[in-house]
């Protein structure tokens, strides 16, 4: 998505700026050595020629960022929140992704599917809880900084530019944005290894998955 919203040159380029794997490299080439400094520096190399600035972070991520007030710093117009409905199909990719060390099928690169990767329900269980505690990470910050986020869903837009695009630029700009040469770059890695561990994993797991529901997270 990050992709597709980035390649309309109007809703700035959503990187993931905060994620600490990246910061110090992302630093040095802003030549930046203080939280706020660095903020207010990627902002001005960041947003595009209509003043729009965006960056993606996980609720894990935000707990890393010191020395700076990261609401205050940026100001968002609109924040917006994208979770998939099926954290089960979600905890498996993830697992598996981490486990293989490929993430993305990227256009145009000869990307290696994540096969072999070998069953494991208990990995696989700390996966899905890892993503429903920054889920609720997440909706307590918001709700502790009076925030009313918008909630997006990858299985809405997945596939779909257009739609993706919108879900964007509307609240952002007040307009639907043009996706005339847009394309995803960045495709989800999905085989039938893949639907077989979660058919496995549905069959073997059923209390894990009812105490899921009964935290208040669908999970189909």
């Amino acid at each position: 998505m990050t992709d597709v919203v980035t390649q309309t040159d109007v809703l700035g380029s959503p990187g993931e700026y905060f994620n600490p794997n990246f910061v110090a490299s992302i630093a040095k080439t802003i030549r930046s050595n203080e939280p706020q400094d660095y903020v207010r520096r990627l902002m001005a190399r960041k947003k595009t020629k209509n003043g729009v600035f965006g960056a993606e972070i996980t609720f894990f991520q935000y707990r890393t960022v010191d020395g700076v007030d990261l609401f205050e710093a940026i100001s968002p117009k609109c924040v917006f929140v994208l979770t998939r409905k099926n954290i089960i199909a979600q905890g498996i990719s993830l697992y598996r992704a981490v486990t293989s060390g490929v993430f993305h099928d990227v256009k145009g690169r000869e990307t290696p599917e994540p096969k072999g990767v070998p069953y494991d329900s208990i990995a696989i269980q700390n996966w899905i809880n890892h993503i429903r505690d920054q889920e609720e990470g997440t909706d307590q910050l918001l709700r502790a900084r009076g925030v009313s986020p918008i909630h997006l869903t990858y299985e809405a837009l997945a596939g779909q530019a257009q739609k993706a695009i919108d879900a964007i630029s509307v609240p952002v700009l007040g307009h639907s944005t043009e996706a005339k040469s847009v394309e995803e770059n960045h495709r989800r890695l999905a085989n039938k290894d893949g639907i077989d561990m979660e058919g496995r994993f549905r069959e073997e797991n059923g209390r894990f998955i009812e105490a899921l529901e009964q935290r208040g997270r669908i999970t189909r």
